[in-house]
């Protein structure tokens, strides 16, 4: 190709080049498409066709075409509503929301078969696409995603599924308390009314009386269309009513007041408009008639036909339809107000938003009929049957449905206030949101009907039966329902203020969470109710039946339950301060964690209660019952509970401080960890208790009754216990300092390691008592008792123990140092290695004690007796035994050196190498005694009777023997080195062979004179400056 140039136009000397071949980018043989760029050759010879040249296919004209054909039973494609387009969106949101979704599926889970909204989804699934392989109806539902699809799958509907669907949706629809049951029934609604519009009905229409003057009207067109008939055989009307058709060829408008037009058939007329007031249609036809707008005031209907009549804003007020036949008949937006309809059969008829003010439909038959926004203010309806009723919204103030019968009816946002509805019966119908102020229900039957969230203050329901209702949410504030019965009924979160269910039976209902307050349910049987978390504060419940019922988490502050039965109810977490349960019965209940402080129980039977962490503090509960409850934790400080009853009660870590329980029961309980500081219980009887640190201290436990107790560490601390009996207890460790009492019985009591220190109890009783290793130091046990008592290893220092009677006792061990025991009668008594030492035991009784290796240093024994006491180890150094009695005493190695023995009497005793170094025994009587081997170191036995005694080997050097009597003794081996005065001693016939008598004074002579030695100076030592003679 040629190059342009520069110079002008060269377009003119242009030429093309021939067309080089196609350049092989490509492997030709990858490319399908012949011609294609890189493909291969294109072959430019084209087959020859073989159909017609030219084919053009337009399936929207092929569909066209087939709805053409089927034109005859679609006759026309209907106006697109605005509400259908919404319908579908308001379902499709709910369907998008999981909350929505949910309440959905539940409905239909619990709703019968017959329910509106099952029914509205059946159509659904009828009339749209739909999943065979699913089960449910909501999941075998497809919905359009918007409006057009959805025109476009109705406008595929036929004939058959729209009957199906019209068939499901016959019945009257009522409005459904949640939105999503709402947006499926009005989505059904539209749809079918959208179809209703296409499909016209095949059936010829009814036949038209000849006297007819206008067809009826096709209720499938969008505009009235009427068409003239001439009658074939006129009849004979009132002259009237022949003027009116001959003027208007109709009654439309027509001017009948005042005119008598009984028994006429005016079947099918059209008489909209016309004035009729005080006209009489007694037993007249108006069947399927055209009324609308007519005024038919004071008109006189009386056993009148008016099945399917259209009366749509007629005017009837005050009109006469008594025994008249109204089904299905149309009164919408009319006035009826004054009408007489009694005995009527108005079934399946239509008075929405009509005014039926002091309307009498009593006796009449209301099967289906639609009552929605009714104002039927005063109406009577006595007698009357409501089978299927739609009442939504009616207005029905004051009006009087006496024995009417309302059954599966639609009682939403009803008012009934100040209605008549006794012997009313309402069954398997819902009234979500009535008004029933003070109406009256008295002899009512309720069954199986939803009154939820219903307001009913001040009604009266006295005698009513209500069973399976539901009035969640309701207000019955000041209602009465004396004598009534509630079975399975449910108040839950209800308002039931000063409400009065005296008399009343309720079985097995609810009562949770509902406002109570100030309410009666005197003489009520309520077993089986459920008052969780309600508020009972002041209610009053005297002689009620509330056995198993619930009051957990209630709060029931001053509630009065004298006399009431609540076995085995459960009051856990109950909050009733102040309450009055006198004489109640709660066997078996739960009240744990209860709140009954400041309360009064008086002779209330708390009989196997589980009471733990009860809060009982300031309880009146004087002659009260406790068997067998568990008290554990609980708080009943400061309670009365005078001659209480505790027979094997768990009162463990309770807190019974300044209690009163005077002449209280609590034998066999346990007490373990109990707070009983201060309390009172005189009288009480504690037997057989168990008393683990069971704190008594400050507890005045007068004449109380502790026998066969049992416990480890209780604490008596600084308690009263005069007249207290402790007999046959056994109570380890336990605490009884600075306690006092008077007459206070220990007998045969096991009280080991007792403390019992600065304890002062006068007239003790602890015979055969056990209170090894007690603490008795500086006790006061004057006049005590304890005889074959066990004390052994026990702490009496400073002991006050005058006068005590302790024979046979067990006081091995124990420390009695600078204690009292003067008087003690200690007879037979086991003192072995016992310590006395300062002790004074002045005129005490020790004959035939055990006191082996007893230390008495220092102890004082003046007048003491201590015949035939084993004496073996004893320590009395320093010991006053002046006048004492130790006759036949016996005790080897027994010290009384330094002793005071004057005056004693040792008159057989066996004191074999017994000490008595520096002893006094002046005027002591020793005769028959045996102080072999003995020690009488510058002992005093001036005057002393040792007639007759042993003194074999004894030693009494430098004792001083003035006018000792040692007549008959026996000697032999004495030591009487450099004792004094024995010479003036009396030593006839007295042994004393082998004696050593130097430093004595005495001389050969003298002993041979006064003993039976013999004439040998080798048998006895003598000082050698000593003559013979």
């Amino acid at each position: 190709m040629q190059k342009l140039s520069s110079l002008g136009d060269a377009s003119s000397r242009l030429t093309l080049a021939k067309a080089p071949k196609k350049p092989e980018l490509h492997k030709p043989e990858t490319y399908p498409w012949t011609g294609a760029w890189g493909g291969p050759d294109r072959d430019w010879t084209p087959a020859p066709p073989s159909g017609p040249r030219l084919r053009i296919c337009r399936p929207r004209a092929a569909q066209r075409v087939a709805r053409t054909q089927n034109a005859e039973e679609v006759p026309h494609r209907p106006r697109l509503s605005r509400e259908l387009g919404e319908s579908l969106a308001d379902l499709w949101s709910v369907l998008q929301d999981s909350r929505g979704l949910r309440i959905l599926r539940s409905k239909l889970q619990t709703e019968p078969a017959a329910g509106i909204t099952r029914r509205a989804l059946r159509a659904l699934v009828v009339l749209l696409p739909s999943d065979g392989s699913k089960t449910g109806p909501l999941e075998r539902c497809r919905l359009p995603g918007d409006v057009d699809a959805l025109v476009h799958v109705l406008d595929e509907v036929s004939r058959k599924q729209f009957e199906e669907a019209r068939d499901l949706l016959r019945r009257p629809q009522s409005l459904e308390a949640d939105a999503p049951s709402a947006a499926i029934i009005k989505l059904a609604v539209q749809v079918l009314a959208y179809l209703t519009a296409r499909f016209v009905p095949l059936q010829a229409s009814p036949p038209v009386e000849p006297v007819e003057m206008t067809a009826l009207e096709d209720t499938g067109s969008s505009a009235a269309a009427t068409q003239k008939v001439l009658p074939s055989e006129p009849k004979q009307f009132p002259a009237e009513v022949q003027k009116q058709l001959l003027k208007n060829g109709s009654l439309r408008r027509a001017m009948l007041a005042d005119v008598c037009l009984d028994s006429i058939n005016f079947e099918g007329h059209n008489m909209q408009e016309a004035f009729m007031e005080n006209a009489s249609f007694r037993k007249a036809t108006l069947r399927r008639c055209r009324l609308d707008n007519a005024s038919l005031g004071k008109v006189n209907m009386t056993a009148c036909c008016l099945e399917g009549a259209n009366l749509c804003e007629a005017m009837l007020d005050a009109a006469q339809l008594g025994q008249a036949n109204a089904v299905d008949a149309n009164f919408t937006d009319a006035s009826l107000n004054g009408v007489s309809m009694r005995t009527s059969n108005l079934s399946q008829a239509n008075f929405q938003h009509a005014s039926l003010q002091r309307a009498v439909l009593a006796n009449s038959r209301l099967e289906g009929s639609n009552f929605e926004d009714a104002d039927m203010t005063g109406c009577i309806l006595d007698g009357a049957v409501l089978s299927k009723a739609n009442l939504l919204r009616a207005k029905l103030r004051s009006a009087s449905l006496r024995s009417t019968r309302l059954e599966e009816c639609n009682l939403d946002d009803v008012d009934l206030s100040a209605a008549d509805l006794h012997s009313i019966t309402l069954v398997d119908s819902h009234a979500l949101r009535a008004k029933l102020g003070k109406a009256s229900l008295m002899k009512a039957v309720i069954k199986n009907a939803v009154l939820a969230h219903s307001y009913a203050a001040e009604s009266n329901l006295c005698g009513a039966q209500l069973e399976a209702v539901d009035l969640t949410g309701a207000n019955l504030t000041r209602a009465l329902c004396r004598s009534s019965k509630l079975t399975n009924v449910s108040l839950a979160t209800a308002q039931l203020v000063g409400i009065s269910f005296d008399d009343a039976k309720v079985d097995s209902s609810s009562f949770a969470e509902t406002d109570l307050r100030q309410s009666s349910f005197e003489e009520a049987h309520l077993s089986g109710a459920a008052f969780h978390k309600s508020d009972l504060r002041g209610a009053l419940m005297t002689k009620s039946d509330l056995s198993q019922c619930d009051f957990s988490d209630a709060n029931a502050a001053g509630i009065g339950l004298q006399k009431a039965k609540l076995h085995n109810s459960n009051l856990a977490r109950l909050s009733a301060e102040g309450a009055a349960l006198d004489e109640a019965q709660l066997n078996g209940a739960n009240l744990e964690a209860v709140k009954l402080a400041a309360s009064s129980a008086k002779q209330t039977n708390f009989d196997h209660v589980c009471l733990r962490g009860a809060i009982l503090s300031g309880l009146a509960a004087g002659g009260s019952r406790w068997e067998a409850a568990d008290l554990s934790s609980a708080d009943l400080t400061g309670s009365s509970l005078s001659g209480a009853f505790f027979g094997k009660a768990l009162v463990k870590d309770v807190k019974l401080n300044g209690a009163d329980l005077t002449f209280a029961d609590m034998s066999g309980a346990v007490l373990d960890s109990a707070i009983l500081d201060s309390a009172d219980f005189s009288g009480a009887n504690l037997r057989d208790t168990h008393l683990d640190q069971t704190n008594f201290s400050r507890t005045c436990l007068k004449n109380a009754t502790l026998q066969n107790s049992t416990g480890v560490s209780p604490s008596f601390v600084n308690a009263c216990l005069d007249g207290t009996s402790f007999s046959c207890a056994f109570l380890r460790s336990a605490q009884l300092r600075e306690a006092r009492g008077q007459g206070t019985v220990l007998r045969r009591a096991r009280l080991p390691s007792a403390d019992l220190a600065q304890t002062c109890f006068r007239d003790l009783e602890a015979e055969a008592a056990e209170l090894e290793g007690a603490n008795l130091q500086q006790a006061s046990l004057a006049a005590a008792r304890l005889v074959a008592a066990k004390l052994s290893g026990a702490n009496m220092k400073g002991a006050q123990l005058q006068g005590a009677k302790m024979q046979k006792a067990n006081l091995a061990g124990v420390q009695s140092q600078e204690a009292n025991l003067q008087g003690v009668d200690l007879r037979e008594a086991c003192c072995e290695s016992a310590s006395f030492a300062n002790a004074t035991l002045r005129s005490a009784n020790l004959d035939c004690t055990k006191l082996v290796k007893a230390s008495f240093e220092g102890a004082e024994l003046t007048d003491a007796t201590l015949r035939a006491a084993n004496l073996a180890g004893v320590q009395f150094p320093r010991v006053i035994l002046t006048g004492a009695d130790l006759t036949d005493a016996a005790g080897l190695s027994c010290n009384l050196s330094g002793a005071n023995l004057r005056k004693a009497k040792l008159q057989g005793v066996q004191l074999q190498e017994a000490c008595l170094d520096g002893a006094d025994l002046l005027e002591a009587w020793a005769r028959s005694a045996d102080f072999s081997r003995s020690s009488f170191v510058r002992a005093r036995l001036v005057k002393t009777d040792l007639g007759q005694s042993v003194l074999l080997q004894a030693d009494l050097e430098g004792a001083d023997l003035l006018l000792t009597n040692l007549e008959g003794s026996n000697m032999e081996e004495v030591s009487l080195r450099d004792a004094c005065s024995v010479d003036e001693a009396k030593l006839q016939r007295a042994k004393l062979r082998f004696a050593d008598l130097r430093g004595s004074g005495l001389c050969f002579m003298d002993v041979t004179r006064y003993s039976n030695v013999r004439r040998d100076r080798e048998q006895v030592l003598l000082d050698a400056a000593l003559p013979l003679t």
